[in-house]
């Protein structure tokens, strides 16, 4: 839900591919939401996942593939919730040992929060360490 209560952000797609599209659409408690009130906010060619409202309400912030990588993007809105200007990324996770989401069963399990300044999200980094095992050569 939007900061104000009036409009939902969700991500839909067809079951048979992985592109998934951030939508908005106005709450309504007493009715359903008809197709032509569904606001795109992106343009679904991409696998766009857990939208969230920034605090003040201008802005959507999701994850997203569109550059190979799970990293997080933004929308501007404006009062009406109409996206205004270009997707734009916020943070890049394109480093072996750090990703966004990687490995979880499910990508729900990102949980990206937007706080007043901050965002919350949950990050998998990966170590490891290279051994190399020699044998000595038997002594005659």
């Amino acid at each position: 839900f939007s900061p104000d209560g009036r409009w939902i952000a969700f991500s839909a797609g067809n079951p048979s591919s992985t592109a998934r599209r951030i939508f908005i659409a106005p709450f309504h408690p007493d009715r359903l939401v008809t197709p032509d009130e569904l606001i795109p906010v992106t343009e679904g060619n991409f696998g766009d996942i857990e939208p969230t409202w920034a605090a003040d309400g201008k802005t959507i912030f999701f994850i997203s593939r569109r550059d190979g990588f799970l990293c997080i993007w933004a929308r501007s809105l404006d009062a009406a919730a109409r996206p205004r200007g270009p997707v734009y990324s916020i943070s890049h996770f394109h480093h072996a040992g750090r990703a966004l989401g990687e490995g979880l069963p499910y990508t729900g399990e990102i949980g990206l929060s937007a706080g007043p300044n901050f965002l919350v999200f949950s990050l998998t980094q990966s170590t490891s360490d290279i051994w190399l095992k020699t044998e000595s050569a038997p002594a005659y």
